[in-house]
């Protein structure tokens, strides 16, 4: 049965979008897609019982202990096809510039954790100040008003 795949439809981010806002968005469509897990870890590795076969050479004193501690550790392909599709979908949702910045990490959650160090800080400064600028802003009673709406908008 074909698997039914449909494309998340987001606002790209593009530095004068709302980071904080875009990123609400991306991690519902992540938890949608179920991929929310490998944007919060990049922990790869699964844990398996290992075999004879696989080279390990078992002595008798090792083959009394529990074969629970006779295991290696695998990268998850589940994890990894998981890890492609949040690169894929991060990558397809932001603009050129934004993605020159991010596109020499290999993982979605490096990805993600640079992308938050680079524009959560911003944006919270940014709404403060522009809160500040609306609260103290003051009309000239000699202009109109689409001169004051202007003379509001020119600073930010």
């Amino acid at each position: 049965m074909a698997k039914l795949m449909t494309r998340a439809e987001v606002e790209r981010f593009d530095c004068t979008s709302n980071f904080s806002l875009w990123t609400i968005r991306m991690m519902e469509h992540f938890g949608v897609f179920g991929l929310k897990e490998v944007i919060l870890s990049d922990n790869f590795e699964i844990v398996v019982p290992s075999t004879k076969e696989e080279g390990k050479k078992i002595d008798d004193a090792d083959q009394e202990k529990d074969s629970a501690q006779q295991t290696k550790v695998t990268l998850d392909p589940i994890k990894l096809e998981k890890d492609d599709r949040a690169r894929d979908m991060i990558i397809l949702n932001i603009c050129d510039h934004v993605l020159r910045k991010i596109k020499h990490y290999v993982t979605a959650a490096s990805m993600w954790s640079l992308l938050e160090r680079l524009h959560m800080s911003k944006s919270l400064p940014d709404m403060i100040f522009v809160q500040s600028q609306f609260y103290t802003f003051k009309c000239d009673g000699s202009r109109t008003i689409d001169v004051n709406d202007i003379a509001y908008l020119l600073p930010v």
